[in-house]
This record gives structure tokens, sequence and C-alpha cells, in this order.
């Protein structure tokens, strides 16, 4: 049950209007209460909170597959790293719907590889906020990894393909992230793929990527997990089962 199949059921009559405000007075009679009996907020370090979140968001991830070592990557600059993907500097690190909370900070993955690795990190978006792709976006993604030594991709699940209130009719990624995937590794051998997602997903090019990583929603700290796995400061000691 979601917000557009009530719509729908009042627009039909299946859902009396009546009964739907009455539902409605009822659930404000409660948060109304809930309001009232509201205690004043307590102080804690927020610093200390994030360290705890980064080091959880670390054990979580799992390391699929690490063909020829490829991880962890160098950090003293000698070589080259593309960071490709929109999930790098916009992350997705929640569910949504009931589990949604509000962080007091964010971790971009971007940002903290750049602060664990010496030299410049070069950056291609491949795909938008929606998980969608265009031509112009590709052939820069495919240009940035071609010129660089190493190519982390982000690809995974928008918030649109998981969340409360809707089953997923498939397991598959965006085209456009797959798409992304087969276009770095046709001309960069060095490629590791990182997944941000909720559940489980199929990789048909799972044979092409000589190292896959597992990130998960890693919560507010989790660009920060994720860059200490990539660059060996954590073990990734995540399990799938």
């Amino acid at each position: 049950l979601n917000d557009a199949k009530i719509v729908a059921a009042v627009k039909t009559g299946e859902l009396p209007e009546a009964r739907l405000d009455q539902v409605v007075e009822e659930l404000l009679a409660v948060i109304l209460m809930a309001h009232d009996r509201k205690k004043e907020g307590v102080t804690f370090d927020i610093d200390q909170h994030h360290r705890l979140a980064r080091k959880a968001g670390g054990e979580s991830i799992v390391l699929l597959k690490n063909e020829g070592s490829l991880l962890p990557l160098p950090t003293d600059g000698s070589k080259k790293i593309a960071v490709i993907g929109d999930f790098a500097r916009q992350p997705r690190f929640q569910g949504g719907g009931s589990s949604q909370v509000n962080p007091s900070k964010i971790d971009k993955a971007y940002d903290e590889l750049d602060a664990l690795i010496e030299g410049e990190l070069t950056f291609a978006s491949a795909y938008q906020r929606n998980g969608e792709t265009t031509d112009q976006l590709l052939a820069e993604a495919r240009s940035t990894a071609q010129a660089a030594d190493i190519a982390v991709v982000f690809v995974g699940l928008p918030a649109a393909y998981e969340s409360e209130s809707f089953d997923r009719a498939h397991m598959n990624l965006p085209p456009a992230h797959n798409q992304l995937v087969e276009t770095v590794t046709a001309v960069q051998p060095n490629t590791v793929v990182v997944l941000i997602n909720g559940s489980a997903v199929s990789m048909p090019w799972a044979g092409q990527a000589p190292a896959i990583v597992e990130g998960w929603l890693g919560g507010q700290a989790g660009g920060g997990a994720l860059a200490d796995v990539l660059t060996g400061k954590v073990n990734p000691s995540g399990k799938l089962s």
C-alpha cells in the first residue's frame, strides 16, 4: 500500500473518502499525543557517533572478487585513479520510508578517497541521479577510465528501485549502470566495481570486472567506510550470510 494506490482507491470509490478521513484523524491524534510527551533532546558527541558509524560501515562491506590483488588501491600517488559514478559524490546511504533518519553529517566516497590517496583523482559522473545516462556522460566516463591506471566504478540501485511500500519486480541494476560497467571494463582492465544497494542484484558483467566490492547502503559514514576498505585501512570482513 502506498500513496498512489490510496488516491486511486478513493477515485474509484473502492475506499470511501470518509473512511480515509477517519484513519487520518486517528493517526494525527497519535502524532499529537506523542509530540506532547516528547522529551527535550539529549546532547551527544556527534564526531564520536560518526566514527562508530564509519567502523560499523566498514565491517559490513563484502569483498566479492579481487583478481590479481587489484585491491587495495595504492595511496602513494604512483597510480592515476579514476572515480566514476554519481554515487561517489551524491551517495545513497539509507533506505526510504520508516527507516529514514536525519544524519548529522554525510561522508562522500570521492572526498574520502581523495583524503587518503596522494595525487589528484579524476572523476566522471557517468549517470544521473535517477539512474539514467546519456551518450555524452558515457563517453566522458570511457575517456576518463581509459586515461587512468585504475578505475573505481560506483553503480547500484537508485531510491526509486527499492524502498518501503513497494516490491522489486526484478533483480537488475538500471540498464545505464550495466552499460557503464561494460563501457569502462572494455577500455580499462584494472576496474573495481563498487555496489551501492540495499538488497541483491544481478551482475551480468561480473566476469569482466577483476574486483567487485559490495558496499550496501552504508549509512552516513558509508563513504568513509568504503574509502577505508578500498585503500586497505580496513579489512572487508563482511559476509553475504
